[in-house]
């Protein structure tokens, strides 16, 4: 129906993050008294999690895949500000960087949509948060220079996926957990640091091998270029795609059963029968949209 009025990836995005949101939303019958959690509410939290890896992932690789000059010469930004649709008063400023910034920008964009999108499924939630700030810092900088109506902000919403109780609890003053300062640190939170490093030293790691990060002292500047040629980047996204929903498969497989074990555990054979229907419902709902996702 919508023609070429849906050319734009954020036309789609709207009807998409919409739908999700019927199930997200709280189904509550009218007079009856309902809890304001239930046990299956991570499932169809996580496809919008999902639905972000799939917006963020794809405008990235498609920079790279298009062939785009610009985009592999690191140069798209020197141009992006002064001819895209409605550019902002701070998008004058942002075209007055200078190069080497401008290039190095592109990178950072790269990374952020590219690499960092896998952070979205990490077990240990402080790499996810890093990966909420890295997507709402990409978003705010795009609102800044530019008007995209409600592409950013939506984007931005879909990120609050990433978010868990405690840490939004934080942000209104009610955080529930209360941290110790035991020293020295237990194996567990010693082990998770590690792993933590580990994420972000390999982040650094490719970024710097990838795109050839290095310091120009006689200019005292960042330089950077493409490393690596089109063929091999077609090679990489074809040996990860099968990998990454890999990834999604086992990162949902693990949500529904957590889900299942919380509906086990409400009390009373009733609110166990009722919990467990919801579940399997939701359930079903949960892996029908990610298979039409692939």
């Amino acid at each position: 129906v919508g023609q070429v009025f849906l050319y734009f990836q954020w036309d789609s995005l709207l009807l998409e993050a919409g739908f999700l949101a019927v199930l997200v939303a709280p189904l509550r019958v009218p007079g009856w008294r309902a809890p304001a959690w239930r046990p299956h509410d991570a499932l169809p939290l996580w496809l919008v999690r999902w639905l972000l890896f799939r917006l963020m992932f794809a405008s990235g690789v498609v920079k790279l895949s298009s062939r785009c000059p610009t985009w592999w010469g690191l140069t798209a930004l020197t141009y992006h500000y002064e001819t895209q649709c409605i550019p902002t008063p701070l998008a004058w400023f942002a075209h007055q960087l200078p190069v080497w910034l401008q290039k190095f920008s592109v990178v950072a964009t790269y990374v952020i949509e590219i690499a960092v999108p896998l952070f979205f499924f990490a077990p240990l939630r402080r790499l996810r948060l890093f990966a909420f700030y890295s997507q709402v810092l990409l978003q705010v900088l795009i609102i800044l220079t530019g008007n995209y109506n409600f592409f950013n902000a939506l984007t931005i919403v879909l990120a609050v996926s990433l978010l868990d109780e405690e840490h939004v609890g934080r942000w209104l003053g009610r955080s529930k957990r209360r941290h110790g300062s035991a020293w020295p640190p237990g194996p567990r939170a010693f082990l998770s640091t590690l792993l933590e490093l580990a994420a972000h030293g390999l982040l650094l790691y490719w970024s710097a091998h990838y795109f050839g990060l290095e310091i120009n002292w006689e200019k005292r500047q960042l330089d950077s270029k493409v490393a690596f040629t089109y063929h091999e980047f077609s090679k990489w996204l074809q040996a990860v795609t099968l990998p990454l929903v890999g990834l999604g498969f086992l990162s949902l497989s693990w949500e529904v059963l957590v889900a299942l074990y919380r509906s086990l555990c409400v009390r009373g054979c009733l609110g166990k029968l009722c919990a467990t229907l919801q579940w399997a419902v939701f359930a079903t709902a949960t892996v029908g949209m990610f298979a039409v996702s692939l």
